[in-house]
């Protein structure tokens, strides 16, 4: 029988990235990821792993969040990632490992929740249903891709719609070093603003609300920007950015991650338009899916996003 060890703090930390250095694994479980996300929200007192006794193979990444008092066991990232599954050799893990991997969480006394857990990932696959066998709350969340090669003639189209309308339009492309601190704060402050304009603000997660979040996901963008993983796209008219798109990800496997638009231009569907812009954009040519996160707000699937879907799983205490 398979034997789980616990890795914590520097350990932990140090394995994940180890196991999370694979070129085409997605962004959420890429070692960019994991090294911006400690840097600007986390740190090594609250990493932690599990992997198997004695051989190599699996890891599972997990991090320990406090706020007000409780103590909760989440994937590692959240909760701002999308996206999770094992690392490394998921091959290697089969049902009695699932089996092991939630004992052990369910072990360690604290409240568990793993939001975003892809179950296209036949170890991560096992691991959501031994959660279901053991009885854990498990729900499917959507998490649309868009196909953004077969999308590209339709897109085309409401592009040169909206054209006519704004024969001044254009769209910038803003990531590498030219995405500075000043041009990410500003897209933050402009995204609350129409957030509060539309009346969204108070469905927004409250973490995103705090004083110190602005500072930090501007360090997090920084530093992916820096490894080509984090850009963004302004649909502008002259001065005025009418619509802007955050794209966490390498170019080839990107993911709508945050976005803002003009709500007095919304009959002309700025953010629509945008998100078309991006399908046939250069920056996205070698792109087969663009994901559009976690949440199944309509314009995903009037885009023409899928079904594709993520599971959250969760051992209250």
């Amino acid at each position: 029988m398979t034997r789980v060890r616990v890795l914590e703090g520097t350990a932990a930390r140090a394995s994940i990235e180890a196991a999370a250095h694979k070129a085409d694994r997605p962004v959420f479980d890429s070692t960019p990821w994991y090294s911006a996300w400690w840097h600007s929200f986390g740190d090594a007192e609250q990493a932690l792993a599990l992997a198997p006794e004695g051989r190599a193979g699996w890891l599972v990444p997990l991090s320990l969040t406090r706020e007000a008092g409780q103590v909760t066991l989440r994937s590692c990232g959240e909760p701002l990632a999308d996206r999770h599954s094992v690392l490394g050799s998921g091959a290697t893990l089969d049902r009695n490992d699932a089996a092991q991997i939630v004992t052990t969480l369910a072990s360690l006394g604290y409240e568990v929740l793993m939001e975003g857990l892809s179950g296209d990932d036949p170890a991560t696959g096992r691991v959501i249903q031994a959660m279901r066998d053991a009885g854990w709350h498990v729900e499917p969340e959507a998490c649309p891709l868009l196909d953004a090669r077969r999308r590209v003639a339709a897109a085309d189209r409401r592009v040169r719609r909206f054209s006519r309308s704004f024969p001044e339009a254009d769209v910038a492309l803003i990531g590498g070093n030219n995405l500075t601190q000043t041009l990410v704060a500003e897209f933050l402050a402009r995204r609350a603003t129409r957030l509060v304009e539309t009346g969204r603000w108070d469905d927004f997660p409250f973490f995103q609300k705090r004083p110190e979040f602005g500072e930090r996901f501007t360090r997090l963008v920084l530093e992916l920007a820096a490894k080509d993983c984090a850009r963004i796209l302004a649909l502008r008219i002259r001065d005025w950015i009418v619509a802007e798109d955050l794209y966490i990800g390498p170019p080839e496997r990107p993911v709508l991650y945050f976005r803002t638009y003009a709500p007095e231009l919304a009959r002309y569907s700025p953010g629509r338009t945008l998100l078309d812009h991006a399908v046939g954009h250069p920056v996205h040519q070698a792109c087969h899916a663009i994901d559009l996160g976690r949440g199944g707000e309509p314009y995903k699937f009037d885009a023409g996003g899928d079904d594709s879907f993520v599971i959250s799983a969760s051992l209250p205490r």
